[in-house]
């Protein structure tokens, strides 16, 4: 702001030196947009470190609660093996089988051919 107001200055006293103030004034216009650009490099480059830290902290969740339910379905697995009854019908909550209409809602839908 003083830069400019010199410059005006000049234009009313002294107009014959106004190149030596538009000289500073277009430096200090340069000096601030290579300023910018180098903020901009370095937000840039926060911006992906922050992204990646945030998908390597989604990953160890993901890591941390597959490894706390796998022995439980490793078990479980073991023990459908083991039960083996040879159908392919779904079951329930109750580990009963349940019919291919049983989950029709009462409307009497034909069951999917299997």
């Amino acid at each position: 702001q003083a830069c400019v107001a010199e410059l005006l200055q000049c234009l009313v006293k002294n107009p014959s030196e106004h190149q030596r103030h538009l000289r500073h004034l277009s430096q200090i216009v340069r000096n601030e947009a290579a300023i910018l650009h180098a903020m901009r490099l370095r937000e840039a480059r926060f911006l992906v470190l922050q992204r990646l830290r945030c998908s390597i902290a989604r990953k160890r969740d993901f890591i941390a609660s597959v490894g706390t339910a796998l022995p439980g379905l490793g078990a479980r697995s073991v023990s459908l093996a083991a039960a083996g009854t040879g159908s392919n019908a779904p079951r329930g909550a109750s580990g009963s089988q349940v019919s291919a209409d049983a989950n029709d809602g009462g409307l009497g839908l034909e069951g999917s051919p299997q």
